[in-house]
């Protein structure tokens, strides 16, 4: 416990005293009951939350195939069935049963007011299969699916939902009100379902829906502390609600007085901790605080869905440097996004999110995201085909100014990763460089990308809460990674549930704009032991040195596979896609054994992993050549 609140300690002034104090200042907040005095609960109330006309007027251009999977995709949504984390179904009932985890039957106890409730000590299990459903991925389905078709049973299934879900989460009482960022998302969701169904049919939001946004506002404002407290997307995240709810909010007829005053104040907050939160997280390269592809695209959507509100409002520009900062996160997703099959290095945590699930395409395919946030940041006009479908349903939104985008990197010094390698194969190393909290031990880590296929690959996160424990320290932990184990300890000690202590320093980097298929880069972590990785990327092959040293007992080299019929060969595997060796000067003990992989939250897959052992200071070399 001493080592443990030692560790702490010596984290604070890389996690920030600030934010750590916003972080004690909220949680007594809780405690004290002063939340509960500036957030009462609330009652029920009743629908209808829109004055819907006979048929759409107009609906957007889409091939009939793409028009008719979305009416289907809503039509189970009506029959209970949702996709949960963008994968796989699980029974929901319509309206869903909000307070049920969908994964195991449970329900949350009796409702209660969110500060004493402890998200991570649930009865009914992990917090996360509680909360899916409530941020209304479904509730965009079916109004998609009413604009597309214009059929009856679309619409009262958009008020049956709001309806039953208002009903079930009075206001602040019940899990589905705990959390900023949730409630931010729920609250972006039915903002768009409100400006579609007003864009394509004329309909009216009643008072009721005015009540619901003004309600999320005001859960919203109060914690930002704790958000801004966490220097990762849910700042960001609910900000851009705050300042999307108090926008349309003053775009409603006849608005109170009171609520028109809030509203306004509302967008000016929300506004202002956008612009904030852009400036300190998304660094000059574009990396974002969160190392994690999929947190990064949630910025990305964020970011480009407030840009995209603000133009259709007519509200004055952002900074010019916010401007920069959306462009270079723009350029950084883009970077690490495999052109062939639109998906990205497994890095980071991954919680399934995904702001805007409008199209088809699966949940790992970044092309969307890509293709919407250059139209609107940069007015570049978005390829046809799937990836177009983001944009296709902001189509009539008010055209943005041609701009240009950034020149793509292949050294991110700030947030640290090094990309090799040309489109169709190409590497991307983790730098050893952490300027706000790592979530996985990640150091070193080499992704592999040929042909459209992620050859070597990160183990994903599966679960913030798994049935078995050990699953929660396997996933962020050292070994879920292409990198060396020291002593079979992690890279840095867990002090927490998200944390992680003794953050790795990179010791040393070597790259050459001129030579920019090659690079090395060291560290030596909190108990001395030395790691140095060099790449070199060629068309057909890759080369890496694993140079370890330092250590007690042992060093242990991971290569954790595609699926594919990996075949043992001296010194190495070899399948159709690629052959693996490694040789050394000393003694290795080389075996190909079971890993582990999550792709989506909740979700988890056995891979083949290639261990390499050493109790000696060597040289690993690996080779990877492509068939």
């Amino acid at each position: 416990m001493l080592r443990r609140a030692s560790r702490l300690l010596r984290a604070l002034p890389r996690l920030g005293v600030g934010n750590a104090a916003r972080v004690v200042a909220y949680r007594l907040l809780c405690r004290s009951g002063v939340y509960r005095r500036l957030l009462p609960a609330g009652l029920s109330y009743a629908g209808p939350f829109f004055d819907f006309p006979g048929r759409p007027l107009t609906s957007p251009e889409l091939p009939e195939g793409e028009r008719q999977a979305l009416i289907q995709r809503a039509e189970r949504v009506l029959a209970g069935w949702l996709p949960f984390f963008s994968a796989g179904e699980r029974a929901t009932g319509f309206p869903p049963d909000w307070l049920c985890n969908a994964d195991n039957g449970l329900r949350a106890a009796q409702l209660a007011h969110w500060t004493v409730l402890n998200e991570f000590a649930l009865a009914a299990g992990d917090v996360k299969y509680l909360w899916e459903p409530s941020r209304f991925d479904g509730l965009l389905w079916l109004a998609q699916a009413w604009i597309l078709s214009g059929e009856t049973r679309f619409a009262e299934g958009i008020e049956r939902w709001l309806s039953s879900w208002v009903a079930a989460n009075p206001f602040n009482l019940g899990v589905n009100w705990k959390c900023g960022q949730e409630t931010g998302i729920r609250l972006m969701h039915t903002l768009l379902v409100a400006e579609w169904l007003a864009r394509h049919a004329g309909a009216r939001a009643l008072p009721p829906l005015q009540r619901f946004v003004a309600e999320h506002c005001r859960r919203i404002r109060p914690t930002l502390l704790y958000a801004v407290a966490q220097d990762n997307n849910h700042a960001t995240s609910e900000a851009a609600a705050l300042y999307m709810g108090g926008l349309w909010l003053r775009s409603q007829p006849s608005l109170p007085t009171p609520l028109a005053d809030a509203a306004r104040a509302w967008q000016r907050r929300g506004r202002q901790v956008l612009e904030e939160r852009v400036a300190k997280l998304v660094m000059p390269d574009g990396s974002f605080a969160q190392h994690s592809v999929t947190y990064h695209r949630l910025l990305l959507d964020a970011l480009t869905l407030a840009e995209n509100w603000r133009r259709h409002f007519d509200d004055q520009p952002f900074s010019a440097s916010w401007y920069e900062r959306a462009s270079l996160a723009l350029a950084w997703l883009r970077a690490v996004t495999d052109p062939l099959s639109g998906d990205a290095p497994n890095l980071g945590a991954n919680d399934g999110a995904r702001l805007l699930p409008l199209s088809l395409t699966p949940y790992r395919d970044f092309r969307p995201s890509l293709a919407w946030a250059a139209n609107v940041l940069a007015g570049a006009t978005p390829p046809s085909g799937e990836s177009a479908t983001l944009s296709t349903w902001f189509a009539d939104m008010p055209a943005p100014p041609a701009g240009h985008l950034p020149t793509t990197r292949r050294l991110f010094p700030f947030g640290g990763y090094v990309r090799l390698g040309q489109a169709q194969r190409w590497a991307l190393l983790r730098l050893p460089r952490y300027r706000f909290r790592p979530s996985h031990a990640d150091g070193l880590h080499l992704d592999v990308w040929a042909d459209g296929v992620n050859v070597l690959r990160d183990g994903g996160t599966f679960s913030y809460r798994p049935a078995a424990p050990e699953a929660a320290a396997y996933f962020p932990g050292t070994v879920a990674h292409n990198t060396v184990e020291f002593d079979e300890r992690d890279q840095m000690p867990r002090i927490g549930r998200f944390l992680f202590g003794e953050w790795l320093d990179l010791s040393a980097l070597t790259y050459d704009e001129a030579r920019p298929d090659e690079v090395a880069a060291e560290y030596v972590d909190w108990c001395g032991a030395r790691h140095r990785r060099t790449v070199r990327w060629q068309p057909d092959r890759i080369e890496v040195d694993d140079e370890v040293s330092g250590f007690a007992r042992s060093a242990c080299l991971r290569w954790r596979l595609v699926h594919a019929n990996w075949q043992d060969i001296p010194g190495g595997v070899s399948s159709a896609l690629a052959r693996l060796t490694v040789t050394a000067d000393v003694p290795l003990d080389l075996r190909q054994t079971n890993g582990a992989e999550s792709r989506c939250y909740g979700e988890q897959s056995g891979l083949s992993v290639i261990e390499v052992r050493t109790q000696r200071a060597t040289v690993l070399r690996t080779t990877i050549e492509f068939h």
